[in-house]
């Protein structure tokens, strides 16, 4: 089966590279949490398996690597809310695509 997206595929292509650690999603916990609204089927396995408190999450992020020398993360932009200012979005080794 062949990815869905573009950014799937991106990702995909990035995992391939020896001095890359490739991360999907890690800020949608913390973006499902701040919308109680919105109703996912497997919302509390979700919560159990990934942390909730996105600047954790972050701060996680940024201290990893893994031995790598690049750390590609995919995102969908809404999950970035509230994280703002954080290193994730101010530090000028991030880029950011949308």
């Amino acid at each position: 089966a062949a990815p869905r997206s573009c950014s799937t595929s991106m990702m995909y292509s990035w995992a391939q590279r020896e001095d890359t650690l490739v991360i999907d999603e890690p800020l949608y916990a913390q973006w499902l949490v701040r919308h109680p609204e919105i109703e996912r089927p497997y919302k509390k396995q979700l919560f159990q398996s990934m942390e909730t408190d996105g600047a954790k999450v972050v701060d996680k992020i940024m201290s990893m690597s893994n031995g790598k020398q690049i750390i590609f993360l995919k995102h969908v932009g809404k999950q970035l809310e509230g994280l703002e200012n954080s290193k994730l979005v101010t530090d000028r080794r991030c880029f950011h695509i949308f």
